[in-house]
């Protein structure tokens, strides 16, 4: 079986926080940057670890600040999902 993992975009804007949300069914698989066909949705229970990759193509500085991200567990409403008591300007949160 080949090695793959799950990816989906991220939206950033510069000097700006942002949160936003990644339906885990907007996921895809991938290997090496090909998507793979047929691999299954995203298991929220298989969920081990997060990673950013940059695959923006324009050279210069890049800053990524993640405050907080969860993956939820069932599929439920999201709303029951805790979210951070105070913001932080110029970061970007993922849930």
């Amino acid at each position: 079986m080949m090695a793959f993992s799950y990816r989906a975009p991220v939206k950033t804007r510069t000097d700006k926080w942002i949160e936003g949300r990644i339906p885990l069914g907007s996921f895809e698989a991938a290997s090496f940057g090909r998507v793979l066909r047929g691999a299954g949705a995203v298991d929220s229970l298989g969920v081990t670890s997060i990673g950013f990759v940059l695959a923006e193509t324009t050279p210069g500085p890049f800053v990524l600040g993640v405050a907080w991200m969860t993956v939820p567990r069932t599929t439920g409403d999201m709303s029951a999902v805790p979210r951070p008591a105070e913001s932080r300007p110029h970061m970007t949160s993922l849930w």
